[in-house]
């Protein structure tokens, strides 16, 4: 049982396809449940709010997410037999047993493996309450990964937050034995290391991974963002932030000089690292880019208006405790 999390745009559709590759392994699309950190904290009071979609249930990291999609096809469940499952479940990990043995006997795997990016929201929760459990962190360089989220329609505020707060999240795991961290960059220029080395971290034999090839079809709607993460790995996405127009390139690396995680998100989640050059430098990304400052109205305009969509969002859930600030 394992969970793979990150910033979104950072590899981690790729990671899942490749895996689902080898036989013992079963990983399907995202359903966006293991990142709802109140289903850990009090399982049987909050079990069913994951079920009418409603948006007062919602995860309290960066972005709210307010679904669980366990009804996807490749998983095996429909709404009524979820329903039966979670009232008859009395903890998240009696739930994850009975829920995910359908994909492992479809494929006659071993192991299940779940990528929601905002998964790194609970891993520190994950790993107290799953004792065989292990997570997976890929980062990618913050500048292509803000400029892939970009490209891709989310705007440079909503990216910039979400690399710096999911980052931060995972790394409070950082010096556990069951968490890895990997790096896009160094898996696209050395994929046999790599994979070989997550194999290993899976305690899993390496057999039938054939990273040359597109995934076998076991497992249906992985979702790529336009990408085609289930082709040959190759170098055509590093790099990304420089193929953009200067002035966009020029915000985003503001925007990422200019907010920071807030102190009572530090606080209340034991964030060891809370800025840009925090996270950037115990990643092992140096950038030599200068901010510029004309941008820093912009950002603090979209800070305000984040904020009042964010407390229209959460509002059924009693409190806004809104993860992002400026810095000074």
């Amino acid at each position: 049982m394992i969970l793979i999390g990150g910033s979104g745009s950072s590899g981690s559709t790729m990671l899942i396809r490749k895996l689902n590759n080898h036989p013992d392994i079963f990983g399907g699309g995202e359903i966006s449940f293991f990142n709802k950190e109140r289903l850990f904290e009090d399982w049987q009071k909050n079990k069913l709010k994951i079920l009418p979609y409603l948006p007062y249930f919602t995860t309290s990291g960066w972005y709210v997410y307010r679904r669980s999609m366990l009804t996807r096809e490749e998983y095996g469940w429909n709404k009524k037999e979820v329903k039966n499952l979670l009232k008859q479940s009395n903890s998240i990990v009696e739930f994850s047993k009975h829920y995910f043995k359908r994909g492992l006997d479809r494929k006659n795997a071993k192991i299940w493996i779940e990528k929601t990016p905002s998964n790194a929201y609970s891993f520190k929760y994950f790993l107290e309450q799953f004792p065989e459990g292990k997570v997976i962190h890929i980062t990618r360089n913050p500048i292509d990964s803000v400029a892939s989220m970009y490209e891709k329609g989310v705007p440079i505020f909503y990216s910039v937050g979400a690399w710096l707060y999911n980052n931060a999240a995972a790394l409070v795991c950082e010096n556990s034995k069951r968490y890895l961290r990997v790096r896009y960059e160094d898996i696209v220029d050395n994929p046999e290391i790599e994979f070989k080395k997550l194999l290993d971290f899976i305690k899993i034999e390496n057999k039938g991974l054939n990273l040359s090839t597109k995934e076998k079809k076991e497992v249906k709607d992985i979702e790529s963002w336009k990408n085609s993460p289930d082709g040959e790995i190759s170098k055509s996405s590093m790099g990304r932030f420089y193929k953009l127009p200067v002035e966009i390139q020029k915000e985003i690396y503001t925007a990422l000089h200019c907010i920071q995680i807030s102190k009572k998100h530090i606080s209340d989640k034991n964030f060891k690292y809370s800025d840009f050059d925090s996270i950037s430098k115990k990643l092992g990304y140096e950038t030599k880019l200068e901010p510029d400052l004309t941008f820093k109205g912009k950002i603090k305009k979209e800070l305000k208006i984040h904020k009042l969509e964010r407390s229209i969002k959460m509002y059924y859930t009693g409190g806004n405790n809104f993860p992002i600030q400026l810095k000074k």
